[in-house]
This record gives C-alpha cells, sequence and structure tokens, in this order.
C-alpha cells in the first residue's frame, strides 16, 4: 500500500498530464467532501486527507524525505559494498563520511546533482544527503553502527528456520537486530 502523500503525488501527475482520476479522484472527492463537511469543526484538510503529524509529532514531509534518504543508504548498501556485512557497513560509513566532508559542502549549494554522479555510487550519496537536508531538521546524516543498523534491518525479514538449528536460541540477523522468534532465522533483504 502506498503512503498518502504517494497517492497525492499520484493524483497530481495524472491531473497535470489530464488523465482520468478513476478511483483515485473518488478517494480525493470524498476527503474533501469530509473536509468541507467538517471544517466547521476545525477539521483541517491534512486531517481529511489522513496526512496530519499528532501532536509533537514528525510531519508526513520529514517521514517522506525520511523514507527516501534510508531507501539511497540501503540501495548503495546493497549496490556498492562487498565482503562481510562489517566490512560493508565499514565501507558504507567511509563513503557516506568522505562525501560529507569533501563533495556535499559544494553539491548542497547546487540546485540539482551534477549529470556527472547518473548512474554512479556518487548519485545515491546525493540523493541521501539531499533528502536528509530536506528534513528542515538539521540533523546530521545517521552514520553510526546502530543508526545504519536500523536503518538496513528495516528491510529484512525472516525468511525460514533453520532446520540444523536447535530452538530456543537467541539469534540476530546480518544486521544485529534480534530475531522475533528464539529460533535461529535466516535473513533475506527484501529490495
Amino acid at each position: 500500500m502506498i503512503s498518502t502523500t504517494q497517492w497525492l503525488r499520484r493524483i497530481a501527475e495524472q491531473a497535470r498530464n489530464g488523465e482520468p482520476l478513476g478511483d483515485d479522484g473518488k478517494r480525493l472527492a470524498d476527503a474533501i467532501e469530509l473536509w468541507l463537511a467538517t471544517v466547521n469543526t476545525g477539521c483541517t484538510f491534512e486531517q481529511a486527507l489522513g496526512i496530519a503529524n499528532e501532536r509533537g509529532g514528525e510531519g508526513w514531509w520529514s517521514k517522506d524525505h525520511r523514507a527516501a534518504r534510508d531507501e539511497a543508504i540501503r540501495e548503495f548498501f546493497v549496490r556498492y559494498t562487498t565482503g562481510e556485512f562489517a566490512q560493508r557497513l565499514a565501507t558504507l560509513q567511509s563513503e557516506f563520511s568522505f562525501y560529507e566532508r569533501r563533495l556535499w559542502p559544494a553539491d548542497r549549494l547546487l540546485p540539482t546533482m551534477p549529470d556527472a554522479y547518473r548512474g554512479t555510487p556518487r548519485e545515491l550519496l546525493h540523493r541521501a544527503f539531499r533528502a536528509n537536508e530536506s528534513r528542515q531538521l538539521a540533523k546530521p546524516m545517521p552514520l553510526s553502527n546502530d543508526q545504519l543498523r536500523r536503518i538496513l534491518a528495516s528491510c529484512c525479514v525472516a525468511d525460514e528456520i533453520l532446520p540444523h538449528d536447535p530452538p530456543g536460541v537467541d539469534a540476530e540477523n546480518e544486521f544485529g537486530a534480534k530475531a522475533e522468534s528464539k529460533q535461529k532465522r535466516s535473513f533475506r533483504r527484501c529490495f
């Protein structure tokens, strides 16, 4: 299922291209009607669309940018690192730290990504840093082991229980996260 903001972007694209909205149009009409019917009670358009954040919570725009940043980090990890997990994690940290120190200060001032980055590891680095900066929270890029393990583990699922492992063993997946069950599981990437 796509997020509400992805759905809104899809509607915007369809409308821009003059395409019929179909079920998307019906859903949007329902949200508009809800807002019109409840605006006098303080209902905001964001609430009617289902994208209002809870008091003190992270805004929908920030969640979208965080998701884009995390996806770029995961893609970089899969496409451009090799070896055992610890070695791959160290490579990722090294590449991101280098980009942050040497290239991002100049790249952040450009309106778009340099064309020379397309199809290279730097494209993913630029995407990750641009998305992180767009969160408007002035937070540094998450580069600690714990932060990267959380980002990388968010896209892994338990695949199967290994038949040769004894029950009752507390296992960790390759990212250091505890497996759901007391039995050791193998993990596969789902990206």
